[in-house]
């Protein structure tokens, strides 16, 4: 996991953005898990995190790719900077590194 794992009042401020955001309930958990506790979220959301524009693409169920927009701004406004925009940061904050399909 990162040398600087995500605070009390940084979780609580993605849990807030997260909830007032257009990001889709189904993806939700899935970066709740992977910001609070390392845990690897499914394919297209490891795309998403790892900045992999082509995998995402690839990886997105029909209706996933009308999330992005949302996911992307997220992301750049609320998201530790250290967990997310390349694979070599997912493998430093992630804790199920052998999950990892990017």
């Amino acid at each position: 996991m990162a040398d600087t794992p995500i605070t009390v009042g940084q979780l609580q401020t993605l849990l807030g953005e997260l909830a007032e955001s257009d990001i889709p309930h189904h993806l939700r958990d899935g970066l709740v898990r992977y910001f609070r506790d390392g845990i690897l979220p499914g394919s297209f959301l490891q795309a998403v995190l790892c900045n992999d524009l082509l995998a995402t693409v690839s990886r997105a169920a029909p209706r996933a790719l009308d999330a992005l927009p949302a996911l992307m701004e997220f992301l750049h406004w609320t998201a530790p900077v250290e967990a997310w925009g390349s694979r070599k940061k997912v493998l430093a904050w992630t804790t199920t590194p052998d999950r990892l399909e990017v």
